[in-house]
C-alpha cells in the first residue's frame, strides 16, 4: 500500500505517539483507508459531590481498561463537580475511579461495561478530617 500524502503519514505518526488525543478514526489515501478504530466511541459523565449534593471541584477522574489496567482517559471535575470523558471505545469493560486530596470516597471505583453513552456516574465524597 502506498501513501501519497505526507499529511496522512504525519497524522499516522501523531496518532501512534499521542494516544490521549482524539484522532479521526479514518484516514484516506486514494481509495485505500487506514482504520484506527472501526468501533463506536461513547462518553461517560457524572458528578463528584458531597452527600448534600454540593459539587466537589478538582477531583481526579481516571478511566482504565479493565483487562490491561492502562489509563484510557483522565479528567478533573469542574467547579460544580461535573466531569465528562469522551472518545471511549464501546464494547469494553473499564474501571472508573475518583480521588481528591481533601475528600474520601466510600466507593472510589466502579467497574462499568460501556456499550452506549453513560450519564449519572456519580461519586459521593466526604471531607477527610
Amino acid at each position: 500500500m502506498r501513501i501519497k500524502n505526507s499529511f496522512i503519514v504525519s497524522s499516522l505518526i501523531f496518532a501512534l505517539t499521542c494516544p490521549i488525543f482524539a484522532v479521526d478514526s479514518r484516514l484516506y489515501s486514494d481509495s485505500t483507508s487506514l482504520i484506527f478504530n472501526d468501533g463506536i466511541n461513547v462518553f461517560v459523565s457524572g458528578k463528584v459531590k458531597t452527600p448534600e449534593g454540593r459539587g466537589i471541584k478538582g477531583a481526579r477522574i481516571v478511566l482504565k481498561d479493565a483487562d490491561t489496567n492502562e489509563i484510557v482517559r483522565v479528567a478533573l471535575s469542574s467547579p460544580f463537580g461535573y466531569y465528562r470523558l469522551d472518545q471511549i471505545e464501546a464494547g469494553r469493560s473499564y474501571v472508573l475511579s475518583v480521588s481528591h486530596k481533601s475528600y474520601i470516597f466510600a466507593f472510589p471505583a466502579q467497574l462499568i461495561e460501556l456499550n452506549e453513552n453513560r450519564t449519572g456516574l456519580d461519586f459521593l465524597g466526604e471531607l477527610n478530617d
